[in-house]
């Protein structure tokens, strides 16, 4: 009987709504906030606690991606239309558009909160937090897969003719040069941050 009953007792805390459905959430790093994105490139932030909405910012037009925290919870990042935008949580105000000739792909925030990767178009580069021009650009064969190590502190990118590329973050000088066997379809690094995982064919 008591199975039964916690069986049938909800553990929902919070509904979060969006009238164009969401895309893309995720908890700050100290789990008190919820980033919401919708369809229609609406960025929400709320109390986790109590769902209240906090704030409220058209992040495009259409085709919302993903929202990320900082790890520090410092900033967020949108991928919406194409664009990568960079928004302080202090105010929750748009402090930068990262934009190139083609749409991105994907975005990812370093640990520390410093530089932004982007993928798109074949082309993975690195941007300076706050700034709306590259630092500089990666790699000159296409790309399929970036990643950020663990400390932020090295990318790995995964180029179309089969390579690993390992490159410094602050200032994209090459560590390392890898040929793999097949194609590339994810990668993790390893805690160690001393061994990549890849998986593919």
């Amino acid at each position: 009987d008591t199975l039964r009953q916690a069986l049938q007792t909800s553990r929902l805390r919070q509904v979060l709504r969006s009238e164009a459905g969401v895309v893309d959430a995720e908890f700050s790093p100290d789990g008190a906030q919820v980033a919401t994105l919708d369809q229609a490139g609406r960025l929400r932030v709320w109390d986790a606690g109590t769902g209240q909405l906090l704030a409220e910012h058209s992040a495009g037009t259409a085709h919302g991606v993903r929202v990320r925290f900082s790890a520090d919870g410092r900033w967020l990042l949108t991928l919406v239309d194409g664009r990568a935008q960079l928004w302080a949580v202090d105010g929750f105000e748009l402090a930068a558009t990262l934009q190139q000739e083609e749409d991105f792909d994907d975005a990812w925030l370093s640990v520390d909160g410093t530089r932004v990767l982007t993928l798109g178009a074949g082309r993975a580069r690195l941007w300076r937090t706050g700034d709306e021009r590259p630092l500089l650009t990666l790699n000159t064969v296409p790309a399929r897969l970036a990643r950020f190590s663990p400390d932020g502190q090295r990318v790995a990118v995964a180029t179309d003719d089969r390579h690993l590329l390992i490159r410094k973050a602050d200032t994209g000088e090459p560590l390392a040069d890898f040929e793999v066997t097949g194609d590339v379809l994810d990668l993790r690094w390893l805690p160690d941050q001393l061994q990549i995982m890849l998986y593919g064919f």
